[in-house]
């Protein structure tokens, strides 16, 4: 009888993981794996997120987005500033958002939790006798509200070849040129740090 009642509880308990293992995936455990949620941090922010905020100048307050799994809070702005005088001509445009992300669902990936995206283009033409010169910058940051534990933002991850991630991370990136910064915490409080 005990045999009996051991095999059954065993049974039951490895269906149990086997259940949840399923549901959760598995947490980011490598550089590849950070990158990889950071890239698709980047494609939403580049090919959803910036193009739906930036339409026109704008300021959000507590602006709720629901639709087609865009679900999110936003809380910011959208500005530019022009100047053409008779030497040269300026242009900046400044978006900075923080978004509370709401079982955000796009592409494969979820997020639950706040993050603020920040990017600015600026170019400075100045001209003379020996004809124009212009100069430009940019700078992009992606982060978490701070660098603690309550601060991190849920992930869920999966693609078609059945790669599954699920954690929560802390996240600081910054790019002045070409290349992003990166640094990323798991939830265990493992530290990812690479360039993108």
């Amino acid at each position: 009888m005990k045999r009996l009642l051991l095999a059954s509880l065993l049974t039951t308990l490895l269906a149990a993981c086997h259940k949840s293992n399923d549901n959760s995936g598995s947490p980011i455990a490598t550089s590849s794996d950070a990158k990889l949620i950071f890239s698709m941090i980047n494609t939403q922010w580049n090919g959803t997120l910036k193009p739906l905020l930036t339409k026109k100048v704008q300021t959000y307050t507590n602006q709720a987005f629901d639709s087609a799994g865009i679900k999110m809070i936003v809380n910011g702005s959208y500005s530019t500033t022009s100047f053409t005088g008779s030497s040269g001509s300026t242009y900046s445009s400044t978006a900075d958002m923080t978004i509370t992300f709401q079982q955000y669902k796009s592409n494969g990936i979820t997020l639950n939790g706040t993050m603020r995206f920040y990017e600015t283009h600026s170019t400075r033409t100045d001209c003379g006798t020996a004809g124009c010169a212009t100069a430009s910058h940019m700078s992009i940051s992606y982060k978490t509200a701070d660098t603690t534990a309550a601060s991190a933002v849920a992930i869920n991850y999966s693609n078609t070849g059945g790669k599954t991630l699920s954690d929560n991370i802390v996240l600081t990136s910054s790019r002045e040129y070409s290349t992003f910064a990166v640094t990323m915490k798991n939830k265990q409080g493992q530290k990812f740090s690479f360039s993108y």
